[in-house]
């Protein structure tokens, strides 16, 4: 999703970061350290995109820049406390309805900064307006998935984002709650 969204960021810019659409399957792993090649083309202002490595499809997905960012109020969601014992994946882990809970992350500054470095992001946008890239979202949710259940090996296959602003890097100290 990382490599994803550097596309619609090089074509909308800070738009994207604030209210943009992205939707992503994915079909085969892109390994650390491998070669990943991210191509888009626009079709009535929708970015069809595919990533490749080894010469394979590895994923596919979608975005768009909304008029406007769908209005939401935070008081309208609970901050949950972690499990007090995770227990074994099972179809009680996340159950629709159930919210989650998640230990507190601060994902700002070095941390921020070092998943620009993970993910080889270079587009200036993120030091020069000092924020934080999309793609974190989807490490901080994945670890909330881990913090409510014991997970065995696992894949992650697809996601959809709706961002709903841009998040200032330095600024934002206040943990991400699932």
């Amino acid at each position: 999703m990382a490599y994803m969204i550097h596309l619609p960021v090089a074509r909308w810019g800070r738009d994207f970061l604030e209210r943009g659409l992205i939707e992503a399957r994915f079909v085969k792993p892109v390994y650390d350290g491998e070669i990943a090649e991210v191509a888009a083309v626009e079709n009535d202002g929708v970015l069809d995109i595919e990533v490749s490595s080894r010469g394979e499809l590895c994923a596919t997905g979608s975005a768009l820049l909304p008029a406007s960012a769908p209005q939401l109020a935070l008081a309208d969601y609970q901050s949950v406390a972690p499990v007090a014992e995770r227990r074994p994946v099972s179809e009680r882990s996340y159950e629709v309805g159930q919210w989650l809970g998640t230990l507190p992350r601060d994902w700002a500054g070095e941390v921020g900064a070092q998943y620009l470095a993970d993910i080889r992001e270079s587009d200036p946008i993120y030091a020069r307006d000092d924020l934080g890239h999309p793609g974190l979202l989807q490490r901080v949710m994945n670890k909330v998935l881990v913090d409510n259940a014991i997970l065995g090996p696992w894949i992650h296959v697809g996601s959809r984002m709706q961002l709903l602003s841009a998040v200032k890097a330095a600024t934002n100290s206040r943990p991400a709650r699932g």
